[in-house]
């Protein structure tokens, strides 16, 4: 058995607090948490009060200059800059999506990685949720395939962290106070982020085009890439319409002259229950997977068959497992930098889930 690997983690907000950090915990046996980074202080001393790590830094370059392993880059976008740098220092990389807003960022990314020679995963959870993962095996080479469905009900996400001991605590949806809808067109028009969808788009893409591809690159891309995952690459995006200042997305892919693909993602602040659903019909199967919100914990995703025996119809609700996605997903981290096995959700993913997501928000029509 190997020995765990250290590891640094950089940026200790929600997802880090809630997922990552517990489930590296979990696992002594794997990794030896070293060190923790943040540059809000309070966020920082909380997690490494509680978790007992030896080493605290404000600046990640303090981090990366420890003899660690890997660092699990889990900050506020953009994420590229700490990536080429941990690169550069010699660690292996789990980075929290999207890794890049743009070609020139994952051109970039992916030569310091190979000149580096170390491991990159991007966090894409759900392909390692043992559902998906299941499904996936159901559909694997069926080419009859008609339709296929995604579909995405987002709640506002502090209406599911309120149950966690975060610091600090998350800052529930204000419709007052976010009466211009997600809040995103400052981050659209100016800004770092704003330069890196110029790249992107160019200066003259509108507004709501904008904007739209910003809640695709930072939360679409998830369904994104759980739909390549499954039906392998796209023939083109027929379509893309954007509303409400992008609390409304809906995209058309083809597939094939025989099979299309629709996803649709709206915002309802005002609701609580997350849904995300997927599904593929066929001449004689209907299946169908159910995502919880992916802040819940060792919620089974649902797996849903339709068929017919003859005359008889049928229909199996199967729970695959208990296991927690983000566990399976650290755990294939830690496979591939302990063996060099090439990780599955690697660079090469992230470049095609960049060039989709771009090519998405070229299509979009006015609404």
């Amino acid at each position: 058995m190997s020995k765990p690997i250290k590891v640094g983690v950089i940026g200790c907000g929600g997802v880090a607090q809630m997922m990552h950090l517990p489930f590296l915990a979990d696992h002594p046996d794997l990794f030896q948490l070293e060190a923790v980074c943040d540059v809000n202080p309070l966020a920082l001393d909380a997690v490494a009060t509680r978790y007992h790590v030896p080493h605290r830094f404000t600046d990640d370059a303090s981090l990366l200059a420890l003899p660690l392993d890997a660092v699990l880059v889990l900050s506020a976008d953009p994420h590229s800059p700490q990536v080429i740098a941990a690169a550069q220092q010699g660690k292996h990389i789990l980075v929290e999506k999207p890794l890049a807003f743009n070609l020139r960022e994952v051109d970039m990314v992916e030569r310091a990685v190979r000149e580096a020679g170390v491991q990159l995963m991007v966090a894409y959870m759900k392909r390692y949720d043992p559902a998906y993962v299941r499904a996936r095996e159901i559909l694997a080479g069926r080419t009859d395939l008609r339709h296929v469905e995604i579909t995405v009900w987002h709640p506002d996400d502090a209406a599911y962290r309120t149950h966690y001991q975060l610091t600090p605590p998350p800052a529930l949806y204000d419709p007052v106070a976010s009466a211009g809808g997600l809040g995103i067109r400052d981050v659209a028009t100016q800004g770092v982020l704003a330069e890196l969808v110029d790249e992107a788009l160019g200066r003259d893409a509108p507004l709501e085009q904008r904007m739209g591809f910003l809640m695709m690159i930072t939360s679409i891309i998830h369904q994104v890439n759980a739909m390549r995952g499954i039906l392998g690459e796209p023939e083109a995006v027929l379509a893309t319409h954007i509303w409400h200042d992008a609390c409304g997305i809906h995209t058309t892919f083809r597939f094939s002259a025989q099979l299309l693909a629709t996803l649709t993602w709206v915002f309802l602040p005002g609701i609580r229950h997350y849904q995300e659903t997927y599904r593929f019909l066929a001449p004689d199967l209907r299946l169908e997977l159910e995502f919880p919100s992916p802040y819940l914990r060792h919620f089974p995703t649902a797996l849903r068959i339709e068929g017919a025996d003859g005359s008889h119809a049928w229909k199996k609700d199967v729970v695959v497992s208990y296991d927690e996605a983000f566990h399976a997903e650290l755990r294939h981290f830690h496979h591939c930098v302990v063996t060099g096995e090439r990780p599955r959700t690697g660079i090469e993913e992230a470049r095609r889930d960049t060039e989709w997501l771009i090519a998405m928000a070229r299509a979009y029509r006015p609404s």
